[in-house]
């Protein structure tokens, strides 16, 4: 029973968490600056797509994608649109490989990569931004592709674990 209710409350609590971990960034080494983004939530799209539903997933992306693009975006529909998309993505590919650990790491990294590329194509294409590509590739996306690595790394399992105990919560006993 716990995990109908646990689930949902990792979902809120990581997409809330996101903006906390943002105020370490940017970061400036060797002068150089860095910025690192947190996708916690993405993650946790990713791995309930994987290890439950694509429905679910996709329902989990439109809700908190228009949390986010009302809370930290002006403009709706963007994280709207990406949630469900990569969660989709991540059910649509999953069909046709393995549930390993690896393969799905390596899935989630993809799709955040994915991720990152999409919001800054809809931040450059709406005049959001004015940062060259290979700014974006040199101080956004490698810095941020490498800090959810680490993310996925140390807490993935542990969120796949609940999502596994959901859907085993959730299906009626035999």
């Amino acid at each position: 029973m716990i995990f109908r209710i646990l689930v949902p409350v990792i979902a809120a609590s990581l997409f809330f968490i996101e903006p906390t971990f943002s105020l370490f960034s940017p970061l400036q080494i060797n002068g150089e600056r860095y910025i690192l983004v947190p996708h916690f939530f993405a993650v946790f799209l990713i791995l309930l797509a994987v290890y439950d539903s694509k429905k679910t997933a996709i329902i989990y992306g439109v809700i908190f994608g228009l949390l986010y693009d009302m809370y930290h975006i002006d403009m709706i529909g963007i994280y709207t649109f990406i949630y469900p998309f990569i969660a989709y993505l991540a059910a649509v590919v999953i069909k046709h490989v393995h549930k390993y650990i690896v393969f799905v790491l390596f899935l989630a990294i993809v799709l955040l990569v994915m991720l990152e590329l999409l919001s800054f194509l809809f931040a450059a294409a709406i005049g959001f931004t004015g940062m060259s590509f290979e700014q974006f590739l040199h101080s956004r996306l490698i810095p941020t592709t490498i800090g959810n690595f680490l993310f996925i790394v140390l807490f993935g399992y542990i969120i796949r674990w609940f999502i596994v105990k959901r859907k085993q919560a959730l299906e009626p006993a035999m």
